[in-house]
């Protein structure tokens, strides 16, 4: 198949590769980042500088963000 689209196997398989290592970057990208924003939520609580917000409050809170995302997106 490869072949027929003007490349050879070769390519295909070193363009398979690189697309693949790309993919891998943004997962380890995205872990390291949430990694990151867990240790600072942790160290905030630690801290005592928390704000514990009860469960049907923050229900409410996102559902009025939601609420607002839907209606830029027209959804």
């Amino acid at each position: 198949m490869a072949e027929s689209q003007g490349r050879t196997l070769s390519d295909a398989y070193r363009e398979l590769t690189e697309e693949l290592a790309e993919q891998q970057r943004k997962v380890m990208a995205h872990d390291q980042w949430l990694s990151e924003q867990v240790n600072a939520a942790f160290e905030k609580l630690n801290a005592g500088n928390s704000e514990f917000i009860p469960h049907e409050d923050a229900k409410t809170q996102m559902e009025a963000r939601k609420m607002k995302i839907r209606n830029k997106t027209g959804k």
